[in-house]
């Protein structure tokens, strides 16, 4: 892929509202508030279960993906509990 291609393929990543529309490492990044150094370990280590898609050297995000991913990291408290629970 040339490196046009490439930076269109990001630059539509980032625009694109469809649902499964794929992301690139620095938007997913930005979506999530971590560093692209982050997520590269996440991705090596498996800690956490944010799925990529891997084509070559290319990765990237499924949009679902990442809602999945922020749902399932979604912390609910009940009125009472917040300031530690005491």
């Amino acid at each position: 892929m040339a490196g046009a291609e490439r930076a269109t393929l990001a630059t539509e990543s980032r625009s694109t509202p469809h649902h499964n529309s794929l992301h690139d490492p620095v938007a997913t990044s930005e979506l999530l508030g971590v560093t692209r150094g982050t997520l590269a370990g996440w991705r090596c280590t498996q800690r956490y279960d944010l799925p990529f898609v891997k084509i070559g050297r290319v990765i990237r995000y499924r949009e679902s993906d990442i809602q999945n991913f922020l749902e399932q990291h979604t912390v609910r408290q009940s009125s009472g509990t917040e300031g530690g629970g005491r």
